[in-house]
């Protein structure tokens, strides 16, 4: 019978952990440094659910999440700790997975979901919905205990090359969902 318990493992918890607020820092970054395509994309998920958003509001969402998602991100970095402070986190994935699966049920035309960190504009699609889905998994493994073990240089240097990989992965997946709605576009 096949275990669960390297699901336990500090490794594996430092990990998602780290790459889980690396990803959460940058898109707070990519909110706060560009704000107006911020505010846009707000504005557009108001109109998919027929809410009127008056600027002072939209000004104020667009502040306000980017630094939710930091305070997320300070969170997952004390998750090894505190298993709970990862719940930030998660609640935030699932709340901009739900909006993005209803903006796609709606099938709205939503120019740009504010979530590419680059100037490509990339709209909602089911692919970012799975993504989401998959990184809920993962922050939802934060909230596991994490078993005592010692780590040493060879899983320090296993952390390294994991943490390169989850970055380089998730840039990739994400070019190729942004390359794949431009095509569908064509």
């Amino acid at each position: 019978m096949v275990t669960l318990g390297w699901l336990h493992d500090p490794l594996v918890h430092l990990t998602i952990m780290l790459a889980m607020a690396l990803l959460f820092a940058v898109a707070a970054l990519h909110k706060l440094t560009d704000q107006a395509r911020f505010a846009l994309a707000l504005e557009g998920y108001a109109r998919v659910f027929g809410l009127s958003l008056p600027m002072r509001l939209q000004r104020a969402l667009s502040r306000l999440l980017p630094v939710l998602e930091l305070l997320a991100a300070l969170g997952l970095l004390y998750s090894l700790q505190q298993p709970l402070a990862a719940l930030p986190a998660l609640l935030l994935l699932v709340i901009y997975t739900l909006v993005l699966a209803l903006t796609l049920r709606a099938d709205a035309a939503l120019d740009d979901c504010g979530c590419n960190p680059g100037k490509q504009r990339q709209p909602p699609s089911a692919a970012l919905v799975l993504r989401n889905l998959l990184l809920c998994g993962l922050t939802a493994m934060l909230l596991w205990p994490v078993a005592p073990r010692t780590l040493g240089w060879f899983d320090l240097a296993s952390l390294l090359g994991a943490g390169v990989s989850c970055a380089l992965l998730y840039a990739l997946a994400n070019q190729l969902i942004s390359n794949h709605s431009l095509l569908r576009r064509l």
